[in-house]
This record gives structure tokens, C-alpha cells and sequence, in this order.
């Protein structure tokens, strides 16, 4: 496995994947993402070298990513399986949900330690506003 390239982030995102065979959908947390790939949990381990149909409903339902399995690790509840994305578009895709993550977590840690409720919108100014500056380049 080459050098991590994800960021870790708190995220209860549900991710949904099927087997390019199969037409069955699960759904699972998704773990960490970044442009080359994302992680997600899983009950049992994954073939490497699968072909996967991804999609983020919560975030766009329409959106559909072609993908790999490159690892699958066991873990303390279950497994972690490391995907790669075939299209560039996918990476660029990919690196858009991976703000919104970081601004949705931004948004339920100001509610958990501030109180305030902020809508997505107010949630992304801020964000933008004290992290983007630091969030890594492509």
C-alpha cells in the first residue's frame, strides 16, 4: 500500500456501493476520503481488485463513481476497504464531497461545543473563512 494520501475526518456520511456484477446496494459509513480514493467500513472483507459503483445519496443521489478495491483490512469491528477512482473526474468530484465533509463535521462540532445551529450555508462560510486556507492542495 503506498503512502496515505486520506484525510481522517469525523464523518457518518453513508456511502452506498454495489458490485459491478451484483445490482444489490449496501449502504456504510463512509471513513475517509481523498482525491485518489476513499475508505469505508464493511462486515466482511472485499476481493481486491473488485469493481465497485459508488454513490453518496445525502450528498448527490445521481452521482455515480467508478472505482477499485486497492486494499481491505480488518479492524476491531469488522473491516476497512480502500478504494481508487478510475476517472480524473471522479478525484475532482471526490475532492468537493471531501470539503463538504469537513464542513459538515465543522457544522455538528459547533453545535455540539457552541450550541449554535448553523445552516450549511452558514456553516461553509465559516469554514471556508478559518480552514480552506490549510486544506491540503491537490
Amino acid at each position: 500500500m503506498e503512502s496515505r494520501r486520506y484525510i481522517r475526518h469525523p464523518s457518518d456520511i453513508p456511502i452506498e456501493y454495489s458490485v459491478a456484477e451484483d445490482n444489490s446496494v449496501q449502504a456504510q459509513p463512509l471513513a475517509d476520503v481523498g482525491m485518489g480514493g476513499l475508505s469505508f467500513h464493511v462486515d466482511a472483507p472485499v476481493e481486491i481488485g473488485l469493481h465497485l459503483q459508488l454513490c453518496i445519496p445525502s450528498i448527490r443521489p445521481d452521482l455515480k463513481i467508478e472505482s477499485i478495491v486497492s486494499w481491505c483490512e480488518q479492524g476491531e469491528q469488522g473491516y476497512q476497504v480502500g478504494i481508487e477512482f478510475l476517472k480524473d473526474q471522479d478525484r475532482f468530484t471526490m475532492r468537493m464531497v471531501e470539503q463538504i465533509c469537513h464542513i459538515e463535521a465543522y457544522r455538528h462540532q459547533i453545535l455540539e461545543k457552541e450550541g449554535r445551529e448553523l445552516t450549511a450555508a452558514e456553516a461553509a462560510r465559516e469554514w471556508i473563512g478559518l480552514y480552506a486556507e490549510d486544506f491540503p492542495a491537490a
